[in-house]
């Protein structure tokens, strides 16, 4: 089991506003609709936030550097037909933070995507990531 480490957001945050709102911006620039999710992982005790864009056959994005899906919405816009499931990691993407320090990151890796499938009863997809 993985410690009990999460930061919350304050939404109301001018901070958490302005991220939103510029991301939001962002998707409708190329005509993206989202729905987010906030997920709680299995054992972590931190919420996800995660992104689905689309309508198709399921990819699920996992995005590297800080954790956040935004800066591959140029990519998703060109995945038109597919269903992407954009997982923003724990500490990226306005999901919860935590302390990395003290965190098993197979571990975390593995049960974020777990979760994430589980959550979208989705069997088998691609992993996206970079």
């Amino acid at each position: 089991m993985i410690k009990k480490l999460s930061l919350t957001l304050n939404s109301n945050d001018y901070r958490v506003v302005a991220s939103r709102e510029a991301e939001q911006r962002l998707y409708a620039y190329y005509g993206l609709e989202i729905k987010d999710y906030y997920i709680k992982l299995k054992n972590a005790d931190v919420k996800i936030r995660v992104t689905e864009v689309g309508k198709g056959d399921p990819i699920v994005l996992v995005p590297g550097n800080t954790g956040d899906a935004f800066p591959l919405i140029p990519l998703i816009a060109k995945l038109r037909g597919k269903r992407i499931i954009a997982i923003n990691r724990p500490g990226g993407g306005l999901s919860e933070g935590m302390n990395h320090r003290n965190v098993d990151f197979r571990k975390l890796a593995i049960e974020t995507i777990e979760t994430v499938m589980d959550f979208f009863k989705i069997d088998i997809s691609p992993l996206m990531g970079h």
